[in-house]
């Protein structure tokens, strides 16, 4: 998590997703991400939750663990994709499963565990529950969002086969990686760079501006 001199002009931008908000790649510079760029154009504060290969269990208990405690002026968070999973390590750290790797969150000793990760996709990964779970992780953030009367806008990181739509959104439809596709890359896997980072702000920024202006 980076804080960027949190509350120092007296308004906050929350955001979390995947490494696509986090912005930690080959080359490129934390502070380049989106949210920053965001953070920069309203003259607000940021702290941003995302963390690289997260699932949308993280992104749902990181956000809800800082609601807990903290009423930022604005959240902003970008879903990932519904097959990552979280799950619990023996160290008392959690692993973060996709596809390509496991590894625990804090230990970088540790890059893969292909073992967990080939059985956990073979006998415990349902596509349907995961977006079902999603789903739910959505719906309760954004009640919660309601609840303390905290506006916000979220979209997807990647294309999903989740059907269902939701208010406040960004790029319906869409997902970040699709809207960002023809853009320079920040390296080999795909990360968007700094140009596609700046877009994303802007339209983010709109985003902002139209919610905030409805609420009046």
């Amino acid at each position: 998590m980076m804080v960027c001199n949190p509350r120092e002009n007296g308004m906050l931008l929350m955001t979390n997703g995947c490494s696509f908000t986090q912005g930690i790649y080959d080359n490129f510079a934390e502070y380049d991400a989106w949210p920053y760029k965001l953070g920069k154009l309203l003259g607000w504060d940021v702290v941003n939750l995302a963390e690289g290969g997260c699932s949308n269990a993280r992104i749902f208990r990181t956000t809800l663990e800082h609601l807990l405690d903290n009423t930022p002026d604005y959240v902003a968070v970008m879903w990932t994709e519904p097959a990552r999973h979280e799950l619990p390590y023996h160290t008392g750290d959690t692993i973060r499963v996709m596809h390509s790797m496991a590894l625990p969150e804090h230990d970088e000793t540790v890059t893969d565990i292909p073992e967990l990760r080939n059985f956990w996709y073979k006998h415990c990964h349902n596509e349907l529950a995961s977006q079902q779970r999603t789903v739910y992780y959505i719906r309760c953030i954004k009640m919660i969002l309601e609840s303390k009367n905290i506006p916000y806008t979220m979209g997807w990181s990647f294309d999903t086969d989740i059907a269902e739509s939701f208010s406040n959104w960004l790029c319906p439809g869409s997902s970040m990686q699709t809207e960002l596709s023809d853009l320079p890359k920040a390296d080999s896997y795909g990360h968007p760079g700094t140009e596609a980072h700046q877009l994303w702000a802007n339209l983010m920024l709109e985003s902002v501006n139209e919610t905030l202006y409805t609420a009046r």
